[in-house]
Protein backbone atom coordinates (compact mmCIF):
# COMPACT_ATOMS: atom_id res chain seq x y z
CA UNK A 1 0.00 0.00 0.00
CA UNK A 2 1.42 3.04 -1.26
CA UNK A 3 1.46 6.34 1.35
CA UNK A 4 -0.34 9.40 0.35
CA UNK A 5 0.89 12.52 -1.69
CA UNK A 6 2.58 14.67 0.69
CA UNK A 7 -0.38 17.26 -0.25
CA UNK A 8 -3.00 15.14 0.98
CA UNK A 9 -0.70 14.10 4.10
CA UNK A 10 -2.02 15.25 7.61
CA UNK A 11 -0.11 17.29 9.83
CA UNK A 12 2.40 15.63 11.39
CA UNK A 13 1.88 17.93 14.89
CA UNK A 14 -1.30 15.99 15.08
CA UNK A 15 0.72 13.02 15.26
CA UNK A 16 0.00 9.96 17.85
CA UNK A 17 3.23 9.21 19.81
CA UNK A 18 3.62 5.55 21.18
CA UNK A 19 7.02 5.39 23.81
CA UNK A 20 8.77 2.14 25.53
CA UNK A 21 11.89 1.39 26.98
CA UNK A 22 13.29 -1.30 28.34
CA UNK A 23 16.58 -1.61 30.45
CA UNK A 24 18.65 -5.05 29.80
CA UNK A 25 22.22 -5.81 31.44
CA UNK A 26 24.11 -5.39 28.78
CA UNK A 27 26.75 -2.68 27.53
CA UNK A 28 26.33 -0.09 24.36
CA UNK A 29 28.33 -2.27 22.69
CA UNK A 30 26.72 -5.72 22.87
CA UNK A 31 23.36 -4.15 22.62
CA UNK A 32 23.67 -1.93 19.60
CA UNK A 33 25.07 -3.96 16.90
CA UNK A 34 21.60 -6.19 16.97
CA UNK A 35 19.78 -3.31 16.40
CA UNK A 36 22.64 -1.88 13.84
CA UNK A 37 21.29 -5.28 11.61
CA UNK A 38 17.81 -5.09 10.23
CA UNK A 39 17.87 -8.47 9.72
CA UNK A 40 17.36 -8.83 13.68
CA UNK A 41 13.69 -7.43 13.22
CA UNK A 42 12.72 -10.74 12.33
CA UNK A 43 13.60 -12.00 15.46
CA UNK A 44 11.76 -9.24 17.38
CA UNK A 45 8.38 -9.00 14.79
CA UNK A 46 5.25 -10.79 15.72
CA UNK A 47 5.15 -14.34 14.13
CA UNK A 48 1.49 -13.11 13.07
CA UNK A 49 2.67 -10.14 11.22
CA UNK A 50 4.25 -12.75 8.99
CA UNK A 51 7.35 -10.10 8.47
CA UNK A 52 9.65 -10.73 5.88
CA UNK A 53 12.56 -8.45 4.57
CA UNK A 54 12.89 -8.29 1.12
CA UNK A 55 16.16 -5.96 0.47
CA UNK A 56 18.92 -8.58 -0.14
CA UNK A 57 21.35 -9.08 2.59
CA UNK A 58 23.22 -8.26 4.16
CA UNK A 59 22.26 -4.11 4.16
CA UNK A 60 24.79 -1.71 5.46
CA UNK A 61 23.42 0.57 7.96
CA UNK A 62 24.02 3.85 7.13
CA UNK A 63 21.70 6.78 7.03
CA UNK A 64 20.06 6.97 3.82
CA UNK A 65 19.44 3.49 3.76
CA UNK A 66 16.42 1.96 2.21
CA UNK A 67 15.02 -1.24 3.51
CA UNK A 68 11.82 -3.24 1.43
CA UNK A 69 9.90 -5.67 3.85
CA UNK A 70 6.31 -7.30 3.85
CA UNK A 71 3.81 -7.61 6.20
CA UNK A 72 0.39 -9.24 6.75
CA UNK A 73 -1.78 -6.81 8.96
CA UNK A 74 -4.69 -8.57 10.03
CA UNK A 75 -4.53 -10.69 6.70
CA UNK A 76 -3.84 -7.61 4.24
CA UNK A 77 -0.83 -8.32 2.23
CA UNK A 78 1.12 -5.08 3.14
CA UNK A 79 4.58 -3.23 1.59
CA UNK A 80 6.75 -1.01 3.41
CA UNK A 81 10.00 1.27 2.72
CA UNK A 82 11.79 2.75 5.46
CA UNK A 83 14.35 4.79 5.45
CA UNK A 84 17.06 5.34 7.48
CA UNK A 85 16.88 8.74 8.42
CA UNK A 86 19.79 9.13 10.89
CA UNK A 87 22.11 7.17 12.24
CA UNK A 88 24.26 7.85 15.43
CA UNK A 89 25.82 4.96 16.65
CA UNK A 90 25.78 3.37 19.46
CA UNK A 91 23.06 5.96 20.10
CA UNK A 92 20.71 6.74 18.22
CA UNK A 93 18.83 5.92 14.76
CA UNK A 94 15.32 6.66 13.26
CA UNK A 95 13.88 4.57 10.70
CA UNK A 96 10.99 6.75 8.60
CA UNK A 97 7.91 5.29 6.58
CA UNK A 98 8.68 5.93 2.77
CA UNK A 99 5.76 3.88 1.55
CA UNK A 100 3.15 1.74 3.87
CA UNK A 101 0.00 1.71 5.73
CA UNK A 102 0.98 5.20 7.32
CA UNK A 103 0.75 8.54 6.68
CA UNK A 104 3.06 9.20 9.24
CA UNK A 105 6.11 6.87 10.49
CA UNK A 106 9.14 7.92 12.31
CA UNK A 107 10.63 5.77 14.66
CA UNK A 108 13.65 6.79 17.45
CA UNK A 109 15.91 3.67 18.36
CA UNK A 110 17.94 5.41 21.82
CA UNK A 111 20.35 3.45 23.37
CA UNK A 112 21.92 4.48 26.97
CA UNK A 113 24.21 3.41 29.64
CA UNK A 114 22.19 3.61 32.86
CA UNK A 115 24.02 3.67 36.34
CA UNK A 116 22.83 3.37 39.60
CA UNK A 117 24.62 4.66 42.55
CA UNK A 118 27.61 4.58 40.48
CA UNK A 119 27.59 1.47 39.33
CA UNK A 120 26.67 0.41 35.85
CA UNK A 121 23.13 -1.62 35.42
CA UNK A 122 22.81 -1.70 32.17
CA UNK A 123 21.45 -0.14 28.75
CA UNK A 124 18.52 1.36 28.17
CA UNK A 125 16.62 1.14 24.51
CA UNK A 126 13.95 3.53 24.02
CA UNK A 127 11.24 3.56 21.11
CA UNK A 128 9.37 6.53 20.44
CA UNK A 129 7.02 6.20 17.27
CA UNK A 130 5.36 9.23 15.94
CA UNK A 131 2.29 7.84 13.63
CA UNK A 132 -0.61 8.89 11.70
CA UNK A 133 -2.91 5.95 10.45
CA UNK A 134 -4.18 5.99 7.18
CA UNK A 135 -7.05 8.42 7.27
CA UNK A 136 -10.25 6.49 7.24
CA UNK A 137 -12.76 8.24 4.67
CA UNK A 138 -13.89 11.46 5.62
CA UNK A 139 -17.15 11.71 5.30
CA UNK A 140 -17.41 9.32 8.56
CA UNK A 141 -16.81 11.61 10.92
CA UNK A 142 -14.95 9.76 14.02
CA UNK A 143 -14.64 6.60 12.32
CA UNK A 144 -10.60 7.27 11.90
CA UNK A 145 -10.22 8.12 15.80
CA UNK A 146 -12.45 4.91 16.98
CA UNK A 147 -10.39 2.83 14.43
CA UNK A 148 -7.02 3.80 15.55
CA UNK A 149 -8.59 3.52 19.78
CA UNK A 150 -10.26 -0.39 19.05
CA UNK A 151 -7.39 -1.25 16.05
CA UNK A 152 -4.56 0.43 15.55
CA UNK A 153 -3.13 1.69 19.24
CA UNK A 154 -3.97 -1.95 20.57
CA UNK A 155 -2.09 -3.52 17.25
CA UNK A 156 0.73 -1.17 18.10
CA UNK A 157 1.17 -1.87 22.01
CA UNK A 158 0.64 -5.90 21.33
CA UNK A 159 4.03 -5.75 18.63
CA UNK A 160 6.10 -3.46 20.88
CA UNK A 161 5.24 -5.66 24.04
CA UNK A 162 5.94 -8.72 22.67
CA UNK A 163 9.35 -7.16 20.86
CA UNK A 164 9.92 -6.07 24.32
CA UNK A 165 9.98 -10.11 25.80
CA UNK A 166 11.99 -10.96 22.60
CA UNK A 167 14.50 -8.55 23.09
CA UNK A 168 14.99 -9.94 27.03
CA UNK A 169 15.09 -13.60 25.36
CA UNK A 170 17.23 -12.90 23.03
CA UNK A 171 19.73 -10.37 24.78
CA UNK A 172 19.44 -11.13 28.44
CA UNK A 173 17.92 -14.29 29.12
CA UNK A 174 18.46 -14.39 32.24
CA UNK A 175 16.28 -12.07 33.21
CA UNK A 176 13.28 -13.73 31.04
CA UNK A 177 10.63 -14.73 33.78
CA UNK A 178 9.72 -18.47 34.61
CA UNK A 179 6.07 -19.20 35.50
CA UNK A 180 5.73 -18.19 39.26
CA UNK A 181 8.81 -16.07 39.37
CA UNK A 182 8.92 -12.02 39.12
CA UNK A 183 10.20 -10.41 36.65
CA UNK A 184 14.11 -9.25 37.38
CA UNK A 185 13.66 -6.19 34.70
CA UNK A 186 11.35 -4.12 33.95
Amino acid sequence: MASAPSSATPAADSAYLLETEITLPRTLEEVFPFFADPGNLEAITPPWLNFQILTPRPIPMRAGAIIDYKIRLRGIPIRWRTVIAAYEPPRMFIDQQIKGPYWLWEHTHTFEPVHREGRFVGTRIGDKVRYLPIDIPRWVPGLGGLIHRLMVRPDLEKIFAYRQQRMRELLAPETVSHPGASPVLA
